[in-house]
């Protein structure tokens, strides 16, 4: 830091956490973005940390079985073909559609006009010159009035299937046997002496 114009340095030291999306491709189709996943899995862990590797392991697996056990009774209640945080944004970008003044240039092009920003929609491609369609897989709310300006078509057509209930059942149907007790566990013996 030493070597930084002393301006930079006092930024660099100063700043907080500062996150813009403009990095990230548009193929991620994320909607919410963390970077803390040692946190969350040492939280997840909890105090297995402190306990030898095989009851660590052990104690991942339990947490990994019930958390899969936990989402899959989840999904088994949603009825309809969109996961309910799908719905939910839907439901918002709906709400903001009377915003804007769309200007078609065809069935599947059109123009969002906002008292200050104008965004362009083409429907063919899945993209809005927001760029939020991209980033997240689900309409933004200047595709979500293009959309409903057009008959004959449902907005479901145009959400990525990762928000799909039956994507959200395929992530979690795989299913974790349980194991006996360690200490029923068959001996096998490894061809070599441990020495400790």
């Amino acid at each position: 830091m030493d070597i930084i114009h002393s301006s930079h340095s006092k930024y660099l030291t100063d700043i907080k956490a500062v996150w813009s999306r403009h990095q990230f491709g548009p193929s991620g189709n994320y909607h919410y973005i963390t970077n803390n996943r040692s946190e969350s899995f040492n939280a997840f862990i909890g105090d297995a940390r402190e306990v030898p590797i095989i009851d660590l392991i052990d104690s991942i697996r339990q947490k990994i079985m019930t958390k899969l056990d936990a989402r899959q009774r989840c999904g088994l209640r949603w009825k309809h073909i969109l996961v309910p945080n799908a719905l939910k944004n839907i439901q918002d970008a709906r709400k903001m559609t009377n915003e804007f003044i769309v200007r078609r240039s065809d069935d599947m092009r059109a123009e969002g006009t906002s008292p200050t920003h104008q965004f362009v929609v083409d429907l063919i491609v899945r993209v809005c010159s927001c760029n939020r369609w991209q980033l997240t897989g689900m309409p933004c709310s200047h595709a979500t009035a293009l959309i409903q300006e057009i008959r004959g078509i449902d907005i479901v057509e145009f959400i990525d299937p990762c928000y799909y209930t039956d994507s959200y059942h395929a992530t979690y149907e795989l299913r974790m046997n349980p194991l006996i007790d360690r200490q029923l566990w068959e001996h096998i013996e490894l061809g070599y002496t441990h020495v400790t």
